[in-house]
């Protein structure tokens, strides 16, 4: 894991779209799993959207889609998954009372 987060800093760091590519999609695919397991666990009443399980994995799944975004210039899609990943983050350091 932490060669992974390592290759995705030197990625965005020095800029190298065509190598970043490989690793932003393997990336792509562990945050678009972690994403479908927490609306999965959710919507079959597993997980409550508050629990901190819910709001890591969306956390996380939409920093890794959003970086793989970022990478590919695909904007929209950039800015919807900063935004979730943002308002996970939220909810994690500030939980509703």
């Amino acid at each position: 894991m932490y060669n992974l987060v390592r290759l995705y800093i030197q990625c965005l760091w020095l800029n190298h779209k065509g190598a970043c590519m490989d690793i932003t999609m393997i990336g792509a695919y562990i945050g678009m799993i972690m994403v479908l397991i927490a609306f999965a666990s959710e919507s079959r009443g597993l997980v409550s959207s508050r629990s901190l399980t819910y709001l890591l994995l969306m956390f996380l799944g939409e920093s890794l889609l959003t970086l793989r975004a970022y990478v590919t210039e695909e904007w929209p899609f950039a800015v919807l998954g900063g935004i979730w990943a943002l308002f996970a983050a939220y909810s994690i350091l500030k939980p509703p009372k």
